[in-house]
């Protein structure tokens, strides 16, 4: 059962955003017990990107080098 007012969704570099829409191009992860920062674009290659700062929690994490 999850938490009212929160959504479990899998958030991917390269992929659409599960909750706003657009292409995920960067995910930040600030530390320990801060919040993770998604930076995404509606357009892909647009010079117009959002940056959104979401909850600290997850559940796993898979950590890349390019």
């Amino acid at each position: 059962m999850g938490t009212p007012g929160k959504v479990d969704c899998v958030t991917e570099v390269g992929e659409r955003d599960p909750l706003r829409g657009g292409t995920v191009i960067a995910i930040f992860d600030m530390g320990p017990h801060r919040p993770f920062v998604v930076c995404w674009q509606h357009e892909l290659g647009s010079r117009q990107g959002v940056r959104e700062i979401r909850g600290c929690s997850a559940h796993s994490v898979l950590e890349f080098d390019p």
